[in-house]
Formats: C-alpha cells, structure tokens, sequence
C-alpha cells in the first residue's frame, strides 16, 4: 500500500525523484526531505516581476514536520474514481478516512464518530453556514437591503464586466462551460432567489423565486459552493505569494538585529516550500501556460478548475498590488461590506473578535523591538520598506513594522479558513462542478480532490498568527513549539496576545458545543476559529495549508 500525498496528482508524482548523483544516504531523513520537495518543485516566479532583489534573497528554511506529515496521507483510493459514474463516492471517502486517521483531526473532538469531518449533503445549510462565518466566502458578499447577495455576474447583462467585485472578476474568467450563480438572502442568509448564467449557451434562466424547489436549492446552493471555494483558492494562493515576499522581506531587512530577526525566522519557516508549490500547482507562470500543453495547474491551467490563466492570472496580480498599497485595510480590499456592517448583521463574528485584537498587536509587538534597540529597530524598518518596493512591489505603503504586522496578521487569520472550505473538494456533490458537464469522473478530478486534501495536513499546533514560542529544537525533534525564548520585552507581548487569542478560542469552542447537533453536523465549518489543532484548525500565515 502506497502512502503519499503525491502519486497518483500529475502535478506532485515526480516528488523524490532526486538527481542520482546526490549522496542521498549520506543525508538525514529531514534533509532527504528537504532535497526531495525542492527537487519535486523548482522555484518559478508565480507573477512577473515579483521577486526578491538580485542577490538579497533570504534565507529558505525547510520544515520538515509539515512535510513529514503531508506524506502520510493515502490518496491513492481516489485513482479508483477515474472513469467511474459521479454517484460513485469510494475513492472520496477513502481519501476523507485517511485525512482524518493521519492527521489525527478528531483527537479533540468529544465523541467524535458522530462528527461529520466532511459535512453533509445539506448544501443550502452549509452554504449559510460559510456565508457567515468563513471569511474568505463572506468577502464576496454585497449588502443588499436587510439581506445579502452573492453576485457572479450582471443579470441585465451577463457579459458586463464594468466595475465589478473581486468575485466577480475572478467568476469572469471561468470558461463557457462553467455555470454562474447569482443569489440573493435574507437577513439570515436563507436563500430567496437563484439567477443562473450558462456563458457557453448564453442562456439565463431564474431558478427559484422564494426557494419553491427544495432539490432545485439544493443542486444550485452545491454550485454556489463550489465557484464560492475556487474564488477563495484564488485569494489563497494570492495570500501566499504576499507571504513569500513579506516575510522574506522582514527576514533579510531585521539581519544585523538579533532580536528582530530570530521573530522574523520564525515567521518565515516553511513558507518559500509553499510559495514553490502555489508556482507548480496553482498558478503556473507565463512561459509554460500553454494551452497545447494541457498544464492540469488548479488556477490557470485549461484542466483546473475550470479558469482560464490568460484573464485570471492579472486580476490575482491586481489584488496582490492592491493589498500591499492598503496594508491598514487588507480585509476591506476583498469585501464590499464594512466591518461595522458585518457585525451588525452577524457576519464573520469570530473572525473580527480575532482581527479587531491587530492594530493593538502590531503597536505593541513594534513597541517592544523599538525599546530593545532604537537604532537597530529603525534601521531595519527603513530596509524592509526600500525592500519590498524593490521586490516588484513599487506601489507598496508598507511604511512600517506595524504596516507589516497588521497585514500579515489579517491575512494570516483569514488563511486558517482555508482548511475548512478546502474539505468540500472532497465531496462528490462539489466536486462535480469541476466538469459538470461530464457525467463520469476523470483523472482530473482525482488529483485535485488528491492534492487539495494533501494541502490541508501538517498543522503544528504552535505556529498560529501571534504565537508566542520559537521553533529552534533539539537535533532529531520535529514539531511542537521551541525550547528557546525571545528577547524578554518582545516575549512578554507574544506571551499577552497569545493568550488574548487563546481566550477568545476556547470560549467560542466552548459555546460552539453547546449545540450538539448543529456542532456535529457543521463543526467542521464553525471550527475555524476554536482552540489550535482542534479539527485540525489553526488561525495561521502560510507555513502551510
């Protein structure tokens, strides 16, 4: 039995195949680890021109617990859908199973065999459930009235692209056998109506008109899911690239500074090995984006997820640009809604108890740098501000360490919802969508419910957005936190913040699990923000996921 996230992914099988020239046994199984992942992704520039500066790049700290934990993952059950009629649902269930036995999700999850890891079938409920409290899928919300609406395209003109949403920029480059769903909610987020645009027969049909068709809801509600979680793949791989070059930036800007740059390591760990992944698997760049090719990459690829790269790669380059240039407001570049808005509706609640705790973090964590050493501090900052204009990003108003914090911390907080809406890749009814219009799954679908789930794996409970220890251990140790500490002001603020957020976790956990029955059907959605590693969650950069 073969157990590895990479075998049967077109994109991830040549993993390990290491230049036989290499003294592989010479190496520890950590550095065979090292040398295989980066061998198994080269390094590509996922978006032109964006790069570090010539000779100045930081350096790339492997993690070889993640990916230790990564290849545990069995996917080789779900080659068995290939071919197969889309009510076949083994090969996804196999996969499922696995994800939640090596990656021990339910470890903290009372009486977890009635929890549904995966969700249910109830693609209305879970839509609501996303809607109000992921905010990756919240972002692409508009208020309308005292209800909401989700809006792929102009229902008076479903070609018109004039000043649209970053939703539905991103629902603009699906390609014409992709179906796009426009809906509108009450106040609680219970659908009210379904428009359809099919591009490719440029027919528009509405669907529902106060939800008459339950079936009909259901089949629409699984559609909205699926374009809803490939906008947020969209955001997410974006999320990397930004990481890739902040906390590269910090890195190399805080050398000469101990006490900055031991902090900014620990922020960068890992997140180069991902950043090359996003360049291999999702967004592929220039120079073998073509269409001959076939390239199968999830966000551009012909055979992805149903995105054309030629349109879609510029508009996740836009929104990169437009973050760094609103650093203060990173949230607020995604959602049409104000935060003031949102919580007044119950939108996002959890989610801005989380970000409302940034500007006092990153004044405060700033704060204590600046009185380890005044000088060094300001050194460093003017650095990391030249640097990250120099990375391609000249439109940058990252200013300062506390511009920088306050971005990294927003969008970190933001990229822990991945793991939850990642799942419904692994679900027959979602994944359908990929090709809807084939009645039988192919290869494609495989590898992307394969490596999507593979994604997800190798949460370390310790390396959440204002976690509070190192990661320097003992030779031979993986995972967990560090056994050094800080420089003691800097540690005394992580230590406070840490335990701000661990607060605000368990209660809401707490209060989560009152409901039994809502929790064991739609935890898997409402976990996001409950205490690391429960369900496998974390509130965390892009080390991983």
């Amino acid at each position: 039995k073969t157990c590895t996230a990479f075998a049967p992914t077109p994109f991830l099988s040549h993993v390990g195949r290491i230049d036989s020239h290499m003294a592989m046994a010479e190496l520890t199984p950590e550095e065979q680890m090292e040398v295989g992942g980066k061998a198994a992704f080269p390094l590509n520039e996922v978006f032109e021109g964006v790069k570090f500066p010539e000779g100045k790049d930081p350096e790339e700290i492997f993690y070889p617990y993640t990916f230790s934990n990564v290849i545990q993952l069995d996917t080789t059950a779900t080659g068995t859908m290939v071919t197969k009629p889309k009510s076949y649902d083994e090969g996804l269930k196999a996969l499922q199973t696995s994800y939640i036995e090596t990656q021990g999700v339910g470890s903290k999850i009372p009486n977890s065999e009635d929890y549904q890891f995966f969700g249910t079938n109830r693609h209305t409920e879970n839509l609501k459930y996303l809607l109000k409290t992921n905010p990756f899928i919240a972002s692409a919300l508009t208020k309308k009235g005292l209800g909401f609406e989700l809006i792929a395209f102009d229902s008076e003109d479903p070609n018109n692209e004039d000043n649209p949403t970053m939703y539905r920029k991103i629902m603009g480059s699906f390609d014409a056998s992709s179906h796009r769903v426009n809906m509108k909610f009450n106040s609680d987020m219970e659908i009210t109506r379904i428009r359809v645009y099919d591009k490719g027969s440029g027919i528009l049909l509405d669907r529902i008109s106060r939800c008459k068709s339950n079936e009909d809801a259901e089949y629409w509600a699984s559609a909205a899911i699926y374009s809803l979680v490939t906008y947020a793949q969209c955001v997410h791989a974006t999320i990397h690239v930004l990481h890739y070059i902040l906390t590269g930036a910090l890195d190399f800007s805080s050398q000469g500074f101990d006490a900055m740059n031991q902090w900014a390591q620990a922020y960068s760990t890992h997140v180069p090995f991902k950043y090359r992944q996003v360049g291999n698997i999702l967004i592929v760049p220039d120079d073998v984006d073509d269409p001959s090719k076939k390239d199968p990459s999830a966000l551009t690829g012909p055979l992805g997820l149903g995105l054309t790269g030629v349109t879609a790669r510029p508009i996740y380059q836009e929104l990169l640009n437009s973050w760094v240039e609103n650093p203060n407001d990173w949230f607020g570049v995604l959602s049409e809604i104000s935060p003031d808005e949102m919580k007044k509706s119950g939108v996002l609640t959890e989610f801005y108890k989380h970000h409302d705790l940034v500007p006092d973090f990153a004044a405060d964590v700033a704060g204590a740098l600046r009185d380890i050493d005044e000088d060094k501090y300001a050194v460093a900052e003017e650095r990391l501000k030249d640097y990250i204009k120099q990375c391609g990003l000249e439109s940058s108003n990252i200013n300062t360490l506390e511009d920088w914090i306050k971005i990294m911390s927003v969008s970190g907080i933001t990229h822990g919802s991945t793991i939850s809406y990642s799942r419904t890749y692994a679900t027959p009814e979602i994944l359908r969508w990929r090709n809807i219009a084939s009645n039988n799954w192919d290869k494609n679908d495989a590898s992307f419910a394969a490596s999507i789930v593979a994604t997800v794996c190798g949460m370390d409970e310790h390396r959440h957005v204002m976690m509070n220890a190192t990661d320097k251990k003992p030779l031979g140790v993986t995972g967990g936190p560090g056994e050094d500490k800080y420089a003691d002001k800097l540690q005394d603020v992580l230590d406070e913040y840490a335990e701000k957020a661990s607060e605000l976790k368990q209660t809401y956990q707490e209060k989560i699990m009152e409901d039994k029955e809502e929790f064991n059907e739609f935890g898997w959605i409402l976990s996001d923000f409950c205490t690391d590693g429960f369900d496998g969650k974390q509130l965390t950069i892009t080390t991983y996921i």
